[in-house]
């Protein structure tokens, strides 16, 4: 009820007071009572609207700092200020609600002053404090390190600057944390300090080419916003850490050209939140096992480099079922066995795909011609294969380099090999392959190097470099090989 209404009734009641005296003292109390819950209704709601008000403001401090007040409450706090609208009874509701919300804005006003003060102290205490731990464990990260030959940490990561300046080191904008660490082919040794791990706002990690030694501490699992990781090209030992998987926003990860040994842990993929991963460099390190299939399910990832290792196991047959953007796959240099997966087609954006220098057996799969984003092809040095050169192949039309030497291959030289206009390189040596050179190689005008020695061929003896020197005059047939304009190596024989 509005105060207007409010006061007329009151006056029709006094009214009727008059004419019925004996009634006068009850009534005067129930419209007492009548009043009061009237006036602390609107309290009530005043008091609502001034706690939207301060919810506006600050939501969360406002919930610490307030809670639901009642009328008493709020007539305490202003008597302590001697501020204090005391209720007369002979005026109006009106007037008592206008005393009343001058104080409540005085209150609120203080209050609210109050509030932003707070926050801009505990703004400034915490960047204080988060400034001084960036420091400090890019101090202990520089005391660890034991050799230091260009001398860059020790003159120009000084306590008396601002880290943001050092070398190597950069800060957001905003907050003015360490956001990344940039310090490859410095010619750093020592260890890593676990106290890294307190760069808490950390997105780039690169101490690669470097010579840092022994394990990874489980302190670095801290950097929960890293993105990029490059540890490659150092001496770092020990198995690679299961807690990798636990960094939700882990982009790349470098660990190649180390001495990390063990098996590849699973649960390093097991991580749904993992699946933002999209290059993994493992190659050239002392792994051993086979190769956890989980890593195939990953479909974020788009560079796989794990050769030169010493992996084992036979490759899923459902490999490329989860693999959409994988462009890079390197396994060579294994012990791998088993056929190569026939879905490999699937793999559908694929440019480069090394499988050489394993156990694989089997023929190589016609799907292979399917993929045809492939630049690179390279299958060779797997004395397992059976059959020929598959006439697919010929269907890579972008393809540039294929290795396939050394692999045990038999039957001809399908002629749709010499159809792929790019091809700059072709390794066939060391087969068994049989029968004539097709004679569209001429169509390859952009090839460099042709290596078909050591095969059983028909009427070529041996030719090489760009003389085309010829040992012998045996020739069946004649070879347009002047057409070969950028050739610049040529191997065959009988």
């Amino acid at each position: 009820m509005k105060p207007e209404a409010l006061d007329s009734s009151l006056e029709s009641k006094e009214k009727n007071l008059s004419m019925h005296p004996e009634k006068q003292s009850k009534i005067a109390r129930m419209d007492k009572a009548a009043f009061e819950i009237q006036k602390y209704n609107f309290d009530e709601e005043m008091e609502e609207k001034r706690r939207l008000f301060e919810d506006e403001i600050r939501v969360k401090t406002i919930k610490l700092v307030t809670k639901k007040t009642t009328i008493s409450n709020t007539k305490k706090i202003l008597k302590k200020r001697g501020q204090s609208c005391a209720f007369d009874p002979g005026g109006t509701l009106r007037e008592y609600t206008v005393c009343q919300l001058k104080q409540n804005s005085k209150l609120m006003e203080s209050l609210t002053f109050s509030i932003v003060l707070l926050i801009l102290l505990l703004n400034s205490f915490a960047f204080s404090l988060n400034f001084d731990t960036d420091k400090n464990a890019l101090i202990s990260f520089k005391n660890s390190i034991t050799s230091d030959t260009n001398a860059i940490l020790s003159i120009n990561w000084s306590q008396n600057t601002s880290v943001c300046n050092w070398i190597g080191v950069s800060c957001g904008l905003k907050h003015g944390r360490v956001t990344a660490l940039n310090l490859p082919r410095y010619d750093l040794a020592g260890t890593v300090a676990p106290h890294l791990g307190n760069l808490s706002f950390l997105r780039y990690l690169d101490i690669s080419s470097n010579s840092f030694v022994g394990m990874l501490s489980f302190e670095l699992s801290k950097l929960r916003r890293l993105k990029v990781m490059n540890l490659g090209a150092n001496s770092f030992t020990g198995e690679i850490p299961t807690w990798l998987g636990s960094l939700p926003q882990l982009e790349e990860l470098y660990l190649y050209n180390n001495s990390f040994l063990g098996k590849i842990p699973s649960s390093l993929f097991n991580n749904s939140k993992l699946q933002m991963l999209q290059i993994l460099h493992l190659y050239s390190n002392k792994l051993s096992g086979s190769i956890p299939h989980v890593i195939f399910n990953v479909s974020s990832l788009r560079e796989i480099r794990i050769g030169i290792n010493s992996l084992s196991g036979r490759l899923p047959i459902d490999m490329c079922n989860n693999m959409p953007n994988i462009k890079f796959l390197a396994l060579s240099w294994n012990q791998l066995e088993g056929q190569i997966p026939s879905n490999i087609w699937k793999c559908t954006h694929l440019d480069v795909l090394s499988l050489s220098f394993n156990n694989f057996s089997g023929s190589i799969p016609r799907e292979t011609g399917r993929l045809s984003m492939l630049t690179k092809l390279h299958l060779g040095y797997n004395s397992g294969f059976q059959g020929g050169v598959p006439p697919e192949i010929g269907n890579l039309s972008r393809l540039e380099i294929l290795g396939i030497g050394n692999a045990s291959l038999t039957g001809i030289i399908p002629s749709s090999i010499f159809n792929m206009s790019y091809l700059e390189k072709l390794y066939l040596g060391d087969n068994k392959l049989t029968g004539l050179i097709p004679p569209n190689i001429w169509k390859c005008k952009n090839l460099e190097i042709l290596n078909l020695g050591w095969n059983h061929f028909t009427g070529i003896s041996y030719m090489i470099l760009s003389t085309l020197f010829i040992i012998t005059n045996s020739l069946s047939h004649t070879i347009p090989l002047r057409k070969l304009k950028k050739t610049s190596r040529i191997f065959f024989s009988i």
